[in-house]
C-alpha cells in the first residue's frame, strides 16, 4: 500500500473511538454476546473479590499516609465525569481550610510509561504528565503528582508538601495498596451497565461494591432546559431505579450536575464567546457559522450533544480517551477546518492541555480553537455533597 493511500493517524484513532463507543454501548443490555462472556467475566469478579478482601483482611499490606486520602473514582469504565469533580472538591476543601493536595496516574503519558513519579507544573507538557492531571493543575493549583503507583505518589507529595493535610486521588478506587479514609463512587446515567463486570459488562467491580463506599453520586450533564428545570432531588430518586442496582442501596447517595461553559481561544484566554451566541456570532463576521468539533474523551458523544443543545453543528470528530495530539493531528486538522469551510474548532478543556504547544508550533491552527470547558454546578445537589466530605474530614482529624 502506497502512502497515499495508508489510513492517516487521526483516522486510525477515530476508528479506535468508534469501536470503544461500540463497546460502551454493547455492555449497556445483556445480549448473546455478553453471555458468552459471562463466564469470564464471573472469573474477573471472582478475582477482584478475593484481591480486595485479602487487603480488607490485613493478607496484603495497605499503606496508610500521616494525611486523610479522599478517593474519588468508579467502577464503571468509560469516563463518568470525575476530573471536574476533584477540581471543585478540591476548591471547596482550600475554602475550608484544609490544604490539599491531588494525585493521579497521568495515563498514557511518559511518567506513566516508565513507571516513575512526578510533579506536574505550569509549564508541563501533557505528553510527559497527562492531560487531566495537566488541567487539573492549570484549574486548581495544587500541588498535582502523577505515577502508577498511588502510594509511592501520595509518599512523594508528603515529603515535597509538609503542608498538605488532605490528598484527593483522581481515580484509583481499586488501588487497595493506597489506604483511602473515604471514598466517593461516582455515576452517570448509564448506571452500572448490564451490571458486569469486564469483560462481559462495563465493570471493574460489581455493583454491590456501591454500598461500602462513602458517598455515591451520581453525575448528569446538563442541557439548557435543564438548567431552568434541574431539581437535585429529582434525580436521587432516579438512581436507586437504574437497572442491575444493589437493592437496597444503603450507601449516602447525592446528585451533582456540570454544565458547559462560555467558550474562550486556546491563544487568547481571555476572549470568549458564550455558547448560545456561538453560530450568529461567526455568521455575523461572515465567517460561515460550520464548526469542526473535536471530543478525544471516554464519551465523544455526550460532548456533541450538549454543544448541539446550544445550536451549534458541523463536522465531528471523534477520537479515543487519551489520545496523543502529534503534528501529524494537527496537519490532518489544518486540512479537515479549509475543506469543511469551518471557521472555528472546537473542543474539550480536556483535549486543549494538549494543544497548547500548536500555539508556538502551528499558530493559524491554535487560532481557531476553542475551548469548552466543563464544570460543576453548585447547586444544592453539589452542597450537600461537599459538606458530607468536608464535615467527614473535619471529623477524622478531631478523632487523631
Amino acid at each position: 500500500m502506497n502512502s497515499a493511500q495508508q489510513p492517516s493517524s487521526s483516522d486510525t484513532l477515530h476508528a479506535r473511538a468508534q469501536r470503544e463507543a461500540h463497546w460502551l454501548a454493547l455492555w449497556q443490555k445483556r445480549s448473546a454476546l455478553t453471555y458468552a462472556l459471562w463466564p469470564l467475566s464471573w472469573l474477573f469478579q471472582k478475582i477482584a473479590g478475593l484481591r480486595r478482601w485479602a487487603y480488607l483482611r490485613g493478607w496484603k499490606a495497605q499503606y496508610r499516609m500521616p494525611v486523610p486520602v479522599v478517593v474519588v473514582g468508579g467502577i464503571m469504565i468509560g469516563g463518568v465525569g470525575k476530573t471536574p469533580m476533584v477540581a471543585q472538591l478540591v476548591k471547596d476543601l482550600q475554602r475550608a481550610g484544609f490544604q490539599p493536595a491531588i494525585i493521579t496516574r497521568g495515563y498514557g503519558s511518559e511518567v506513566d510509561q516508565e513507571r516513575r513519579v512526578a510533579a506536574v507544573l505550569t509549564d508541563s507538557l501533557a505528553a510527559e504528565v497527562g492531560d487531566e492531571p495537566l488541567l487539573l493543575q492549570r484549574n486548581t493549583g495544587v500541588p498535582v503528582w502523577v505515577g502508577a503507583n498511588r502510594v509511592d505518589t501520595a509518599r512523594a507529595v508528603c515529603a515535597a508538601h509538609p503542608e498538605c493535610d488532605v490528598i484527593v486521588c483522581d481515580d484509583g478506587l481499586q488501588h487497595y495498596r493506597l489506604y483511602r479514609d473515604l471514598e466517593i463512587a461516582v455515576m452517570d446515567d448509564r448506571g452500572v451497565g448490564n451490571g458486569w463486570c469486564l469483560p462481559a459488562g462495563p465493570l471493574r467491580e460489581p455493583p454491590t461494591r456501591l454500598n461500602s463506599v462513602s458517598a455515591l453520586v451520581y453525575h448528569r450533564r446538563l442541557t439548557l432546559v435543564d438548567l431552568a428545570e434541574n431539581e437535585p432531588m429529582q434525580d436521587i430518586g432516579r438512581v436507586a431505579a437504574l437497572s442491575w442496582m444493589p437493592d437496597p442501596l444503603t450507601v449516602p447517595q447525592f446528585a451533582v450536575c456540570s454544565r458547559l461553559h462560555n467558550a474562550y481561544a486556546l491563544a487568547q484566554v481571555q476572549r470568549t464567546i458564550a455558547l448560545q451566541d456561538w453560530t450568529p456570532t461567526w455568521a455575523e463576521k461572515s465567517l460561515g457559522s460550520n464548526t469542526l468539533m473535536l471530543a478525544g474523551i471516554a464519551q465523544p458523544q455526550v460532548f456533541f450533544d450538549m454543544l448541539a443543545n446550544f445550536g451549534i453543528h458541523g463536522e465531528r470528530l471523534a477520537l479515543p480517551d487519551h489520545a496523543p495530539f502529534d503534528a501529524v493531528l494537527a496537519r490532518r486538522l489544518s486540512e479537515s477546518l479549509a475543506q469543511n469551510h469551518c471557521a472555528a474548532l472546537l473542543m474539550t478543556e480536556k483535549d486543549a492541555v494538549k494543544c497548547l504547544p500548536w500555539v508556538h508550533e502551528f499558530p493559524e491552527l491554535a487560532e481557531k480553537i476553542w475551548v469548552v470547558p466543563l464544570r460543576v454546578n453548585r447547586d444544592a445537589g453539589w452542597q450537600a455533597l461537599s459538606e458530607h466530605i468536608v464535615g467527614r474530614l473535619k471529623a477524622l482529624n478531631h478523632a487523631d
